[in-house]
């Protein structure tokens, strides 16, 4: 089923990010150690385990914005619950190439997979 569908992208959030990119998102953020209160980017998050994770380590002083082509990936992404004390995640459908933000605007950027 591919994950530009709905039901692919809920399947992909319920079955690879706990078996397979939860775990390898930990590791990347924490390798990166973040300080507390930057902005992050979070490049082809797919349903956001990635934006999630750096959101929690960045804390509500910080900020993450998470791109993606696929809006089903996106709005799997939007609905998953926001862990307490975490940065704001902004959710976008865009390519890199296309992404509304200006040079510098992030202090980090992260692509798990693309």
């Amino acid at each position: 089923m591919p994950f530009t569908s709905e039901e692919g992208a809920r399947r992909y959030q319920e079955v690879l990010v706990p078996l397979m990119f939860a775990p390898s998102a930990r590791q990347l953020v924490a390798g990166a150690k973040l300080p507390v209160g930057v902005h992050v980017l979070d490049v082809a998050t797919g349903t956001g385990i990635v934006a999630r994770t750096a959101a929690q380590a960045v804390g509500s002083a910080g900020r993450v914005t998470a791109l993606d082509s696929a809006e089903s990936m996106l709005a799997v992404a939007r609905n998953q619950p926001a862990a307490s004390g975490a940065a704001p995640i902004e959710y976008l459908q865009a390519n890199i190439e296309d992404a509304p933000l200006p040079a510098g605007a992030c202090h980090a950027a992260f692509c798990q997979q693309a």
